[in-house]
């Protein structure tokens, strides 16, 4: 609750010197796979209303369809009368139904598609059990009965090239088209800060570290447990959020500059 008091302080406030916060997405909590995030519990509908009005900033949330369709997706229906964009994500394992589901309430009660949060990142592909990131890498859906009258949902990706290789941001890129996909940093640290810097993260705290990303050697790691491993093909170093004491990515110490220049040179991105 505190930390919502301080965000919602400084939402839509003009303050000398700091960066101007035009709204509030939150991830979580009705997540089932928590990535970096802090642990969650169950909310249930009463609960969840009453947290939603402490954030009256709040725009977009992050929530689980597997979650969600275990009570007829009531909280998804919560945020889309409230006008907040509800994003899937934090789910390794939905199913098609699920997400489906999801898509489904989405049409019923809005003209605007649902979100996909950090597409690749804590959530799963699979070339026949289809899940999150199967949805999110197209453009349109199939012209099959399940998927018609549904909207392709939005998406967004982590650009410090720490999240995701830059060959998975090209794939990415690629599969949506420029103006397809959403670039965001996940930043939560100064880069500029020295090696080891420690912070609290909602009772947790968090380091900034210097990962060194070895070849994974086709290791069959996970699709994505927000670990260092087999996060980049060559031996490199690059700096990044974790949880103290293990390799778990809790987030960026990347800016949106930073984002822009990989685009650029990195993967590419015309100015034009």
């Amino acid at each position: 609750l505190e930390i919502i008091k301080v965000l919602e302080f400084k939402a839509n406030r003009i303050i000398p010197k700091h960066t101007f916060i035009a709204g509030i997405h939150a991830e979580g909590p009705i997540v089932r796979d928590c990535g970096g995030l802090p642990t969650t519990r169950e909310y249930s509908l009463p609960e969840f209303q009453r947290l939603l009005d402490l954030m009256p900033s709040l725009k977009v949330m992050t929530i689980s369809p597997s979650v969600e369709n275990k009570v007829n997706f009531e909280r998804i229906k919560e945020l889309l009368k409230r006008g907040i964009k509800p994003a899937l994500g934090h789910d390794r394992a939905c199913s098609e139904s699920e997400i489906l589901g999801a898509l489904r309430v989405a049409s019923e009660f809005s003209s605007s598609p649902l979100h996909i949060t950090h597409i690749l990142n804590v959530c799963g592909f699979h070339q026949r059990d289809v899940t999150l990131g199967n949805f999110g890498l197209v453009s349109e859906f199939p012209d099959t009965p399940e998927f018609r009258g549904l909207q392709v949902p939005t998406i967004e990706v982590i650009g410090d090239l720490i999240h995701l290789h830059p060959l998975a941001l090209k794939t990415v890129i690629s599969s949506r088209g420029y103006g397809g996909v959403s670039m965001v940093t996940d930043a939560m640290m100064d880069r500029n800060a020295p090696l080891g810097f420690t912070c609290n993260y909602a009772g947790r705290k968090v380091e900034l570290s210097e990962l060194k990303k070895q070849r994974s050697d086709n290791k069959n790691t996970k699709n994505d447990e927000e670990q260092s491993e087999g996060s980049s093909s060559e031996s490199s170093a690059k700096k990044v959020v974790t949880i103290c004491g293990t390799s778990t990515i809790a987030g960026s110490c990347a800016t949106l500059l930073d984002t822009f220049h990989n685009l650029v040179t990195v993967l590419k991105v015309p100015l034009n």
